[in-house]
């Protein structure tokens, strides 16, 4: 089995999201909106690999207060949880259990991914 090293955690209101080096994701806490990315509403007390990103090379993730982001290298952009007031991006306002892509980001480089607002520059180049 190949040693991986988490190089990013990212903090929610009640979740949390560690990033490895080779681009596997894993949640923990609370997963009443479906922050946590398992497919369920399930708290999880330990991190488990989100397995829908598996093999997807995420490069950035994010959490909001009860809702999570992250990018992969080949600049995907994909959201779950919360999805009140649309802030998933997907064009209503349900949850999302299991990550979902943005699909307005197709095509273009995500630069900067910020926290707690799902905004951030993009570029075609």
């Amino acid at each position: 089995m190949e040693e991986s090293h988490i190089v990013c955690i990212a903090a929610g209101a009640s979740h949390s999201l560690a990033l490895t080096d080779c681009g596997i994701v894993a949640s923990w806490g609370k997963g009443e909106d479906g922050q946590l990315g398992h497919g369920s509403s399930a708290e999880v007390s330990s991190p488990q690999a989100v397995s829908s990103l598996l093999g997807k090379d995420i490069c950035i993730v994010r959490c909001g207060a009860e809702y999570s982001l992250a990018v992969s290298k080949a600049h995907e952009v994909w959201s779950w949880g919360w999805g009140d007031f649309g802030r998933l991006g997907h064009g209503n306002t349900t949850d999302q259990f299991l990550p979902k892509p943005i699909t307005f980001f197709s095509g273009m480089i995500i630069k900067v991914l910020s926290i707690w607002h799902p905004a951030g520059p993009v570029s075609n180049v």
